[in-house]
């Protein structure tokens, strides 16, 4: 029962969440002294799937 229910919260709350830190702007900054191709990676989400 407990499994279910972290699954369903989990599948429900978690794209909510998702939004909510793409509108407000949250994100991994991104180290200016790595390596170039890791700035094409800026403002991506590295927590969620898409």
């Amino acid at each position: 029962m407990a499994g279910g229910t972290a699954l369903l919260f989990t599948l429900f709350v978690t794209p909510l969440f998702a939004r909510m830190m793409s509108r407000l702007r949250w994100g991994q900054p991104i180290r200016v002294d790595g390596p170039v191709t890791h700035q094409t990676k800026q403002g991506t989400r590295a927590w969620a799937a898409p």
